[in-house]
Parts: structure tokens; C-alpha cells; sequence
């Protein structure tokens, strides 16, 4: 398999300095002062340490140094790795911490990546077993799979009970990436079989990979899913409420994240000198079962996955999150997510603290050991976060989410759509806000689709935060009703939520609020006379005080009249947040939010 890597970095016989010999060794610390000339590893480590020194003030330049953490160097015990320390698996008497494997990673794709993939699958399949594998519970297969097993490929229409692979990845600006998509027209011939190399990049590579992980099948949305075209709407709306099932239920997931469209393709060969993983291969006059290789390190999951083009896509977020098990293929290497943690190709492990709820193969299971305030700051975040996203089709935000919707109520033991919770997490769900207001929310143009109602913050584009209400201090206004029905399976098997009228008791805002109390998901709406005219507001719950007397937050909804001339319909366009005095609490008049 030797043809499988780029070449090998030179390696330098040298006798390593005295400080530069307990490398290995907890207490190891590197400075410019202790660099010695004759020491090759000395020689290698200064210019990283000197180009680090130089983004210090004069002061602190002195005190620079580079320290061993597990098997990185560092410039402390908290900064990101600077340096990797990787040894060959002929070196012996090396304590565990330090990293075995390869200096250089094998090329994408090769037979060695391949079995690395699989002894990745296959080490969580034994070891992982209850928590990262298909649950035994039986789940709604895919309606179509890919059968890749064939030299030929086929669409299967109701495919055997075998496991598949699923892909994640972004479609892209369709004036860059052409479609390629299953339409009524053309699924019949692609029932016969589908031609290789008309496929996407990003289809040639899933197709690739699927069969060098021995797996039957494969699922890939735009394929497996009929899509509308001119005369059939395809069967979009009834699958996309299978996507639980679907990515829950794949044996793994392939996450294109180096990708930017359908065309762009996720294995590609690596350069014959890799600038990115450079490496100095080191070796003691013990001979070359003493080599070891000091490496850029290249593992940052936070770079190259979080913050990926394809994290910025909103569909992909519900995918990672519901996805067991995933494989993510950035540009620099390959990494391997499950409820454990996240593998590298360089054989490095990390552990994802940013965002290890989305690598709970069973989300949100994890938030059922929280607190009743954290289970909220939970639902917030991830809500908060989602709102961030983007859309192709801007109308996907209400759908792009039902499967992660449908846990949340599951989990929490509620009762959830359009990004709002009943029962005990109703109130704080309805207390959305503008996140910032120099980018104000722009509503969404459903056209002939079903609207989303105006309370909840998926009828709007654009990211949201939360009300800042104190835990354990609010008293909650009871004649806010839950907006929702029970819910049940309709006749295409779909999980659906009703949503009923929202009505509620609106008051009148006094003229002689303070403006900054006001926050409008629209700003231009606070300059708006014919706004503040007919401005009112819902009182959602007001701060407990220790006395009477001490004035306390009122939160409410912000809302006015509809423009369809409807009497009793308003639309909510702000919240805020108030004092007794700046409300009319003698009466109120119930409305419908629509």
C-alpha cells in the first residue's frame, strides 16, 4: 500500500540536545533560550516558537515557550496545537499519549483510507454498540434507495431491509452545479439504471465510498426523492417528514463539508508534497525504529467542520444531529463523529465540546439529564442557532427542521412546531427575539404553500435570540393557551402537528412607553406612525419582586392589526419589554394571531 501516501518526508539523523530528549516526557518545555544548534529538533521547533513570539508584546516575548500536551506541542496547556508528534509503528518503549500512525495521511481515496473508514465503523460497531448503532426499534425505511452494488447503478423503488449509507451535502448555486435530480419523468428510466458518469462529483464520490465500505445501498435526497417539476409537485412534502428516519436509520452518514455544490466532488488526491501536514522526520543513531515525525497539526474540527460552507446550510443541521454516526470529509483530512467523540486521519482523538450534542446518536437524549433551566437554554440554543442558517428555497425553514422538532417534543414530553414549545417551555418559546438589530427579519414569501403564523420566528429570515427572563423569578400569564392540537398520523403514514388558532388577550400600549423598550423584528416598524397607532400588546409573564411597591419587567408580544382588513387578526412584529405603567391592565381585547 505504499502507493497509497505521498512521499515520505527526509529524515534527519541527529542526536537530540538533553532537553529535547524527554519529548516523551510530562515535563518537557521548549524556549527559544534553551535552543541548542547542534540539536536538529531544537532547529525545527524555533521558527515555529519565534513566529509565535512575535504576535507578543516585549514583555511576555521572553517567557514564550512550547509545551507538550498528549501528543501536540502547544505555546500552553489551553492554546490550540501548534505541532503534532507522530512516531511509526516500529518504535517502541513511547508512552501511550503520544500518537502512532503515519506523518503523511493516504490518499483520498486509496485502499488504506478505505480500511481506515472501516475499522472506524467496525470499532464502534463492538464497542459502541448500544448507543452508536441502528437501534434494533424498527423505523420507516427509505421509499427509494440506490443500489450501488451493481457496475451498474439503479434506483430501487421499496428496497430490501439492508443497511445503506446516507449523504450529506450541498446542492449549490444551481448556475455552477448543475441538478441532477429523480423528476416523475425520468424516475422510470432511472428504475433500469443510472449512468455513473453523468453523476455529480459528489454522487461519483458517495457511490465510491459506499462500495469500499461493502454497503448494498445508498441514500442521496435529490435521488431518492422525487422532485417537482412542471405539472407534479413530486413527493417532497411527504418525505422530507421521514428525515428522522432516514439519516437515524443509515448505517453511517458521508458529509461532504469540503464541498460548495453538487459538482465540487469530496475525495481528491493529495499533492506528492503536502504543504499542509508538513512534517521533519527525526531519528536517533538507535537506528530507524527510533524515528519519529514532528507534523503541522492540522486537526481542527471547529475550522473544518463546524464552520464549514456546508454547516452554514440549513437542511444540514437536522442531518448531522439526527445522522448515528458520520464521516465528514473536509479539505485538509477525513473525520469520523459518533457519540464518542471525533477520530482523525491522522489518527488524533478529540473530544467535540462545542457541539456534542449533535454527535448524540440518540438527540436530544442528553438533555433529559439537565435541569429544567438548562433543558431550556438547550431547546434555545439549538433554535437559536438554526435560525442562523440558510436556504436555497427560504420557505424550507419551517420544514428543514421537522425531524429534530418531532425528537424535541418527544423528548421533552410536549408538543412542537414552527420552533415553539407548549406546556411548561410555551412562554419562553414565544419570547423570540431580534438578534441584532442591523439585520433586521425579513418575512418569508410562502405564496401558495401553507403560511407559517407570524408568533412563531420561522414565518421570518434572519437570526433570532431570546428574552433574557430570570429563571425562577417570572410569573407566568396562564390565559396563554397552548397553540396546538393533538397530534396524529395522517393517511400517507406523516407525523403531523396541528396547529389551531392562537387567540389572546391584547392590551393597548400607552404613548408614553419608552422607545427603547420597544424591539421591533422589523426596525423600520418603530418609525412606522400608522404602526404605533394601532400598536398592542400580549403580556406573556412579569418579573416576581420582593415587594409590591418595586416596579417589575413586564415581557409581551408586540402586535397589530393585519393588512386583509380581518377585525380580530394581528400579526406579531416585536416584543418588549415594559413596566405596569406602560400598559392598559383595565381591559384587553382577544385577538388571533395569525
Amino acid at each position: 500500500m505504499r502507493e497509497d501516501f505521498p512521499e515520505m518526508p527526509e529524515t534527519q539523523i541527529s542526536q537530540l540536545c538533553q532537553n529535547c530528549g524527554k519529548i516523551f516526557l510530562n515535563e518537557f518545555s521548549f524556549t527559544l533560550a534553551t535552543s541548542k544548534p547542534s540539536c536538529y529538533l531544537c532547529q525545527v521547533l524555533s521558527p515555529y516558537l519565534q513566529s509565535y513570539a512575535q504576535t507578543l508584546n516585549e514583555g511576555a516575548r521572553n517567557n514564550a515557550k512550547l509545551v507538550r500536551v498528549g501528543s501536540s506541542l502547544a505555546t500552553s496547556s489551553t492554546a490550540a496545537p501548534m505541532l503534532s508528534i507522530v512516531v511509526g509503528p516500529g518504535y517502541s518503549n513511547v508512552p501511550s499519549h503520544i500518537q502512532r500512525g503515519f506523518p503523511n495521511l493516504a490518499n483520498s481515496p486509496s485502499t488504506t483510507q478505505a480500511l481506515l473508514f472501516r475499522h472506524w465503523l467496525d470499532d464502534c460497531d463492538k464497542k459502541h454498540g448500544e448507543t452508536c448503532r441502528v437501534s434494533d426499534t424498527p423505523t420507516r425505511r427509505p421509499t427509494r434507495l440506490i443500489d450501488v452494488s451493481l457496475n451498474s447503478l439503479k434506483l430501487e423503488c421499496n428496497p430490501e431491509d439492508s443497511p445503506y449509507v446516507a449523504l450529506s451535502h450541498p446542492w449549490g448555486d444551481p448556475e455552477r452545479h448543475a441538478r441532477f435530480c429523480t423528476t416523475k419523468s425520468n424516475k422510470e428510466s432511472l428504475e433500469e439504471s443510472i449512468d455513473y458518469d453523468k453523476l455529480p462529483k459528489n454522487f461519483q464520490d458517495a457511490v465510491a465510498v459506499t462500495r469500499s465500505l461493502g454497503i448494498k445501498y445508498l441514500w442521496i435526497d435529490s435521488l431518492c426523492i422525487v422532485q417537482k417539476e412542471k405539472g407534479d409537485k413530486g413527493d417532497f412534502h411527504i418525505e422530507s417528514r421521514f428525515m428522522e428516519d432516514y439519516y437515524s436509520g443509515a448505517y453511517c452518514t458521508l458529509a461532504a463539508s469540503s464541498a460548495d455544490g453538487s459538482s465540487s466532488g469530496f475525495l481528491t488526491r493529495r499533492p506528492a508534497e503536502d504543504t499542509t501536514r508538513r512534517c521533519h522526520g527525526l531519528q536517533s543513531s538507535s537506528g530507524p525504529e527510533s524515528t519519529f515525525y514532528i507534523c503541522n497539526s492540522i486537526d481542527d474540527f471547529a475550522r473544518d467542520v463546524e464552520t464549514s460552507h456546508l454547516s452554514t446550510r440549513g437542511w444540514v443541521f437536522q442531518e448531522r444531529a439526527l445522522s448515528r454516526r458520520t464521516i465528514h470529509f473536509a479539505g485538509t483530512q477525513a473525520y469520523w463523529e459518533c457519540g464518542h467523540g471525533v477520530r482523525c486521519e491522522t489518527m488524533s482523538r478529540l473530544f467535540n465540546r462545542r457541539s456534542s450534542f449533535l454527535s448524540d446518536p440518540n438527540f436530544p437524549s442528553s438533555a433529559t439529564q439537565y435541569y429544567k433551566g438548562m433543558r431550556i437554554e438547550f431547546f434555545q440554543y439549538i433554535y437559536s442557532r438554526y435560525s442562523t442558517l440558510e436556504f436555497s428555497q427560504e420557505t424550507d425553514r419551517s420544514v428543514a427542521m421537522f425531524g429534530l422538532e418531532r425528537r424535541l417534543a418527544r423528548v421533552y414530553g410536549v408538543r412542537a412546531r414552527y420552533g415553539i414549545l407548549d406546556k411548561t417551555y410555551l412562554h419562553r418559546s414565544l419570547l423570540w427575539q431580534i438578534e441584532n438589530k442591523n439585520k433586521p427579519l425579513r418575512k418569508i414569501d410562502f405564496g401558495d404553500d401553507t403560511k407559517v403564523p407570524s408568533w412563531s420566528w420561522m414565518a421570518v429570515m434572519g437570526p433570532i435570540k431570546y428574552m433574557d427572563a430570570p429563571f425562577d423569578l417570572m410569573k407566568w400569564n396562564y390565559d396563554i393557551k397552548s397553540p396546538f392540537g393533538d397530534p396524529f398520523t395522517d393517511k400517507d403514514g406523516v407525523w403531523t402537528q396541528p396547529v389551531l388558532d392562537f387567540r389572546v388577550p391584547a392590551r393597548d400600549v400607552l404613548q408614553e412607553v419608552d422607545p427603547g423598550r420597544l424591539i421591533y423584528d422589523r426596525p423600520e416598524d418603530n418609525d412606522a406612525i400608522s404602526v404605533r397607532d394601532k400598536l398592542k400588546c400580549v403580556i406573556i409573564g412579569y418579573e416576581k419582586m420582593e415587594s409590591d411597591e418595586d416596579p417589575s419587567d413586564w415581557y409581551t408580544l408586540l402586535v397589530s392589526p393585519t393588512s386583509d382588513g380581518l377585525e380580530d387578526d394581528y400579526e406579531r412584529i416585536g416584543v418588549a419589554r415594559m413596566t405596569a405603567d406602560d400598559i392598559d391592565l383595565e381591559k384587553h381585547t382577544m385577538v388571533r394571531i395569525v
